[in-house]
């Protein structure tokens, strides 16, 4: 689960009238994701201690203020190799 502030503060400069994205007060929002991940490890040969890690997030409930673009899904992939 995951709570997204507003943003404290303006810039005088952006007119929220004109810039609906603009407004600070319309930033924040909430969003619960469901997320499936997979780790391989390579315990030997020429990838020893090497690990690929790939996780899919699909947003369960997502309730934002203001207009604000919404997630449709996330990939997230990282590689890590220990010494």
């Amino acid at each position: 689960f995951k709570t997204l502030g507003n943003i404290s503060g303006a810039d005088p400069l952006l007119n929220p009238m004109m810039i609906p994205t603009a407004d600070p007060d319309r930033r924040g929002g909430e969003r619960l994701d469901l997320g499936l991940g997979l780790n391989l490890y390579a315990p030997s040969g020429a990838l020893k201690g090497t690990r690929l890690g790939v996780e899919f997030a699909l947003p369960l409930v997502q309730s934002l203020d203001g207009p604000q673009l919404e997630t449709d899904w996330q990939l997230t992939i990282g590689v890590q190799a220990s010494f």
